[in-house]
């Protein structure tokens, strides 16, 4: 994570949310150049304290859609900003609680989310970024906390209850609280969908081919 990439987020998502779809940012002088620039050095900071816990494409999408466009760079990593962003995730899990999302297109979106981390922090497959932090803040958890991980990837991982209890009780409670309501019942959906069925009984072999495109 470096300002430059928050920057190129933030530019894509300021114009999305306003219908126009721009080019990819790759000279940054003239952002560089302007009093503005400090703001995204600062959330640079911000979001490596955060150590994943917030999603930076989520985070500006969620911005950029409530301010309909444009936002100041000063406003990132206020509470305001912040509370813009938790609002926006909840409102999503609430969607998919209503069948208002595209299930097979959550689980990819998840599997292309945990390939770049993996690929990113030298994790070298599915099992060791289960396993990632665990004694800490389970890497897994605050991805599905941060929105970057969707419920449904969650319910095709086999056993995911019983890979919760080998995880800090404080953890679980503080980032899936809410597991027992939803799990179940999404795992019946994942595995009732032919094509989701099938990502679930191979997501270890999904993430592993995936990962070597990066070797």
């Amino acid at each position: 994570m470096n300002a430059e990439t928050i920057y190129k987020v933030w530019h894509r998502e300021t114009f999305k949310a306003k219908g126009t779809h721009v080019r990819e940012v790759k000279d940054f002088s003239k952002a560089k150049s302007k009093p503005t620039w400090e703001y995204f050095e600062s959330f640079e900071y911000f979001m490596d304290r955060n150590n994943g816990a917030l999603d930076l494409e989520i985070y500006m999408k969620a911005l950029a859609e409530y301010h309909e466009g444009y936002f100041n760079p000063m406003l990132l990593g206020t509470q305001k900003s912040i509370k813009i962003y938790k609002n926006f995730v909840k409102e999503n899990l609430a969607k998919v609680e209503n069948d208002e999302v595209d299930m097979k297109a959550e689980i990819l979106r998840s599997i292309k989310f945990i390939v770049g981390f993996c690929h990113e922090n030298n994790v070298a497959s599915f099992g060791e970024y289960i396993s990632h932090d665990k004694y800490l803040i389970p890497s897994l958890l605050k991805h599905y906390n941060a929105g970057s991980v969707s419920p449904f990837f969650l319910a095709c991982i086999d056993n995911f209850n019983i890979i919760l209890t080998n995880f800090a009780q404080d953890a679980v409670d503080e980032y899936v609280s809410d597991f027992e309501d939803w799990y179940y019942r999404y795992r019946i959906k994942v595995r009732g969908n032919k094509e989701c069925k099938k990502i679930s009984d191979n997501l270890e072999l999904i993430v592993k081919k995936y990962l070597k495109k990066y070797k």
